[in-house]
């Protein structure tokens, strides 16, 4: 068995913002388990804002934020300079495009580099994919999320780099609730931007309600460009009253809705691995998900556990939505199904097998 802990030294991660996303809530999962291994875990935000998320209160670790809104920043150049050689991390994880290129310009010869690929980023540009490209020297490997992932991440790149893929956990903080707290709701959780095609969802939910059940909520936790198109939307679809329009809330706030609900929706266009998914299932939710990234990967071939694909019509998506509160998918028995199906996918698992592949370098 490969040995998975550090007993001494540090571990660098770096990312372009620390706004809400499951990006940076697969992080902030992990660090416990990081604190434990390293006696030194630095998380360096380039771009800080006001509504970044919240670390949590661990003894050695060690939070250092910037507010570099330019790609050419000679102060941030600078900073990151000293402080790569300064202590010089033993593993460095960096996510999104300037966190993974500004640590491959600085990072010393001693620090091992894993880029962390969270997406199916079809949004980058030629431009973006070419300098990340020749920047692969500098690299050890690249994480991904999913399959998915790192078949496109490999299109790009070819077989230069090694790759692996490790699902993001899910916070262990989640504890399951009493069937009695669920009611024949739904959820949609994401950013309300064309990715994430939250129209879907309202669409879907108002096809359902005028066939099937006049007495359900469509829980919307979110913002973005789509926010007054999805409020004037439900409007028109005679809807309004049934949506609840929550913003975006805390996790624990999310988990509280999760719990008090049946069904997530989930619309994306494109994605690396909805770690909602994973959330909702870890409190013994059916899902109802468009074939977004992971979906083959994780929840193909699931539907006798109330975990339904759909395309983005209307009228199958509600259907997809009318069966998953059937009362077989209910019982205890059934929802302990669904839970199992995310056991594995916990911080521990996620930090060794990131320090198994780390200690195969040094070997």
């Amino acid at each position: 068995m490969v040995k998975t802990s550090v007993e001494s030294g540090s571990i660098l991660i770096c990312l372009d913002g620390f706004k809400q996303g499951g990006t940076q809530q697969a992080f902030i999962n992990i660090l416990p388990d990081l604190t434990s291994k390293f006696s030194r875990v630095y998380v360096l935000i380039i771009q800080k804002s006001e509504r970044d998320l919240e670390l949590p209160n661990l003894p050695n670790l060690i939070s250092l934020k910037f507010d570099s809104k330019r790609t050419l920043d000679l102060k941030l150049f600078i900073s990151l300079f000293f402080l790569l050689r300064k202590d010089k991390p033993q593993l460095i994880l960096s996510s999104m495009f300037r966190s993974n290129i500004f640590m491959a310009l600085f990072k010393s010869k001693r620090s091992k580099l894993f880029w962390m690929e969270q997406n199916t980023y079809f949004n980058r540009t030629s431009l973006q994919w070419f300098i990340m490209k020749i920047l692969l020297t500098k690299v050890d490997k690249i994480i991904c999320i999913s399959n998915d992932v790192a078949n496109l991440t490999r299109s790009k790149f070819g077989k230069r780099i090694k790759y692996f893929v490790i699902p993001n956990p899910v916070s262990g903080s989640i504890k399951i609730v009493e069937l009695s707290t669920k009611k024949n709701d739904f959820v949609f959780i994401g950013r309300l931007t064309e990715q994430k095609q939250p129209l879907v969802a309202l669409e879907a939910f108002s096809v359902f309600l005028k066939k099937y059940n006049e007495e359900s909520y469509l829980h919307i936790v979110g913002e973005g460009e789509l926010l007054i198109n999805m409020k004037e939307r439900a409007k028109k679809l005679d809807v309004y009253s049934r949506c609840v329009f929550h913003g975006f809330v805390s996790n624990a706030d999310v988990y509280a809705l999760l719990s008090k609900t049946k069904t997530l929706i989930s619309t994306s266009k494109i994605e690396g691995l909805a770690m909602v998914r994973f959330e909702a299932l870890a409190l013994g939710n059916c899902i109802v998900t468009t074939n977004s990234g992971g979906t083959d990967q994780f929840f193909s071939r699931k539907s006798n556990l109330g975990v339904f694909v759909s395309g983005t019509d209307s009228i199958e998506f509600s259907t997809r939505m009318l069966e998953t509160l059937s009362p077989k998918y209910w019982s205890v028995e059934m929802i302990n199904s669904r839970i199992q199906i995310i056991k594995k996918f916990n911080s521990e698992n996620f930090v060794n097998s990131l320090l198994s592949e780390y200690l195969n370098l040094r070997n």
